[in-house]
C-alpha cells in the first residue's frame, strides 16, 4: 500500500500541476504504468521550479532517494503484491528483511512532503491565476482609455 500511495501521489500532483496539455498528461500516465522513476521524472522538474530555498531543494533530493529506492526494489509494482510473477516464478527468491519502523517513518515524511508540495503548488497556481487576471484587467482598462481618447480626438476634428 505504501508503494501505491507513492505512485498515486506522484501521478496526482503531475496531473494537477503540470502545464502540459491534458492529452500529454494522459499519455504520460499510460506510458508510466507503475514505473515510479518515470513519473517522478515528470513531476520533479515542476517541484524544482517551485522551490525557492536550498532547504526545499534538499528535501526534493531526499524524496528522490526514497522514490528511486522503492523503484529499484520493485520496478513493476509486483513484489509487494504477489508471491509469483506472470511466468509463475517466485518474486522473492531470497529472504528479504524490511525495517518496518524505519519504513513507516520515511512514509510519514513522504506524506508530509506530498501534502506540502500540493499546498505550495496550489498556492503558486492561485497566485499565477490572480496575477494573470490582474494583468487582463489592466490591459482592458488601458484599451478602454485608449479607445475613449481616440474617440475624443476624432470628435475634435
Amino acid at each position: 500500500m505504501y508503494r501505491q500511495f507513492i505512485e498515486l501521489s506522484i501521478k496526482s500532483l503531475y496531473l494537477e500541476y503540470s502545464e502540459a496539455p491534458i492529452q500529454e498528461k494522459i499519455q504520460a500516465i499510460k506510458q508510466a504504468s507503475h514505473n515510479l522513476a518515470f513519473m517522478w521524472d515528470k513531476l520533479k522538474p515542476i517541484l524544482i521550479d517551485a522551490s525557492k530555498s536550498q532547504e526545499e531543494k534538499d528535501m526534493i533530493n531526499a524524496v528522490d532517494s526514497y522514490i528511486l529506492q522503492y523503484h529499484s526494489f520493485d520496478k513493476n509494482s509486483f513484489k509487494f503484491r504477489y508471491p509469483i510473477d506472470k511466468d509463475y516464478n517466485p518474486i522473492l527468491k531470497d529472504e528479504e528483511r524490511i525495517d518496518i519502523v524505519n519504513l513507516k517513518e520515511r512514509m510519514t515524511e513522504l506524506e508530509h512532503f506530498f501534502s506540502g508540495a500540493d499546498g505550495k503548488l496550489d498556492y503558486l497556481q492561485e497566485c499565477k491565476y490572480e496575477q494573470e487576471k490582474y494583468l487582463q484587467e489592466i490591459e482592458a482598462e488601458m484599451k478602454a482609455e485608449y479607445e475613449a481618447e481616440m474617440r475624443a480626438n476624432i470628435q475634435g476634428y
